[in-house]
């Protein structure tokens, strides 16, 4: 209990963290206005909750603990190197994230790669999948709520 709760209060105190959940959602505001024009942003208060709780909830912590808690952790045993801020280990599996949802399109799946590339840079810099499952939570909210 005592790691959850210093897990806690170290993403609590990030600065840096707070920063990248407010860019978030301004950047899912600013995507939704080119990919879908001014009109396609307004805030949605009707929602099928199961498809509300699957996509804000589930995948998020899911996707989390495969890209973030087993690939990344993975590759980054045996990549330890850094370009700039960013792990070797991140920048693979941001590609790796970004191709698993190229359903979405070519620009749907390069879309996702920059806010991969922050989850990741948060996992490394906690050491710990928290701050990632949140930041991951309140993007994929952003855009269900406003786009």
């Amino acid at each position: 209990m005592r790691a959850f709760r210093a897990g806690w209060l170290l993403v609590l105190r990030d600065r840096l963290f707070w920063w990248a959940l407010l860019f978030g959602g301004i950047a899912t505001i600013v995507w939704g206005v080119i990919t879908n024009g001014p009109d396609g942003i307004s805030v949605k208060l009707e929602f099928p909750w199961r498809q509300l709780l699957w996509a804000v909830v589930v995948l998020p912590i899911v996707e989390e603990l495969a890209f973030r808690g087993l690939i990344q952790e993975f590759l980054a045993a045996r990549t330890p190197r850094k370009i700039g801020p960013v792990s070797v280990a991140n920048i693979v599996t941001s590609l790796l994230f970004s191709a698993a949802h190229y359903h979405f399109g070519l620009l749907g799946a390069a879309a996702r790669f920059f806010p991969s590339l922050v989850f990741g840079y948060f996992r490394d810099r906690h050491n710990a999948l928290l701050s990632p499952v949140i930041l991951h939570i309140a993007y994929n909210a952003f855009a269900v709520v406003l786009v």
